[in-house]
């Protein structure tokens, strides 16, 4: 009897601790992040911003974007949006997408503050000092993330508080990007004042690299299956942008959607989740080498 009593108290205390361990699991989300890359938050601030941090090395980067300016998605004839129309009539998905396309730098996320809150760059340090509090991942648990739309995990969050508490406010870098403009001439012969993408992906790209993938000095070959002009270009400037090195750009023909041959490793596994796409084996040019063929998924998603 003592001995059935130990079983039943056993299994009952473990189907208690698979119980919370699955709850708990649901309040903290799915992580996405790795820990090792960048992160890239676009955030619907008054002006429009977009927060990095970078993990080597140890720095916070806010870049003000304005809203009169335009960005150029895909090449000039499929459409131009005002930065201000993006942040305020698009979702905080859609306008990550948009705004990858237009900067030629990927998006991992986006924070959507309530509408009538009025947060300016002006008040970003006591922003920060809260979110760096000893307090900030119990609060996280306990109340969520507040007002705010975003699509990073609870995890991730706490994932991220722990790297950025140990910085001060000084040591957070506010960036301006009004003097990154460009005259952009419309289809019709139309000028207007645009973000100069050549300058912002220049600037972006050295708090986008990811260290590890600077170190295997893989190279990637990007083909562009997707009949669309512009999209392999997009591709490997995401593939640069985060420290990859892209041999060449190479046209083919339509396939259905995007693809990668590679050997498995770091590099590869980081850039199949940055393009939604799997990991397959076949022949490749050399040992090492990353092959990644663009689909129509990846036109549609950015174009």
């Amino acid at each position: 009897m003592l001995a059935v009593f130990v079983l039943v108290t056993l299994v009952f205390a473990i189907i208690s601790g698979i119980g919370k361990t699955i709850a708990f699991g649901k309040i903290l989300g799915t992580s996405t992040w790795d820990g090792n890359s960048s992160v890239s938050i676009i955030r619907n601030t008054n002006p429009p911003s977009i927060l990095i941090w970078q993990t080597y090395p140890k720095r916070l980067i806010v870049l003000t974007l304005d809203s009169d300016l335009k960005l150029v998605i895909g090449d000039t004839w499929r459409g131009v949006k005002g930065v201000g129309e993006i942040f305020e009539k698009l979702s905080g998905a859609e306008a990550r997408k948009v705004v990858a396309s237009g900067i030629h730098v990927p998006i991992t996320n986006y924070v959507y503050f309530e509408k009538d809150e009025n947060r300016h760059r002006d008040n970003f340090e006591d922003e920060f000092r809260r979110f760096a509090a000893i307090t900030t991942p119990l609060s996280i648990l306990v109340y969520g993330v507040g007002d705010v739309d975003t699509d990073i995990a609870r995890m991730d969050i706490i994932r991220l508080w722990w790297q950025v508490k140990s910085l001060s406010v000084d040591d957070i870098e506010i960036v301006d990007s009004t003097a990154m403009t460009e005259n952009v001439a419309l289809s019709g012969g139309q000028k207007v004042l645009g973000v100069d993408d050549v300058s912002m992906h220049a600037l972006l790209s050295k708090y986008m690299e990811n260290r590890k993938i600077l170190e295997s000095s893989q190279k990637v070959t990007i083909i562009n299956a997707s009949g669309v002009s512009g999209t392999g270009k997009l591709a490997s400037d995401f593939v640069s942008a985060v420290g990859g090195t892209v041999e060449s750009v190479e046209a083919a023909d339509v396939v259905d959607v995007t693809s990668m041959i590679a050997e498995k490793s770091y590099t590869s596994t980081y850039l199949a989740k940055l393009f939604d796409c799997v990991i397959t084996s076949g022949p490749i040019n050399s040992r090492g080498s990353i092959r990644i063929v663009i689909g129509r998924d990846f036109a549609q998603k950015y174009f």
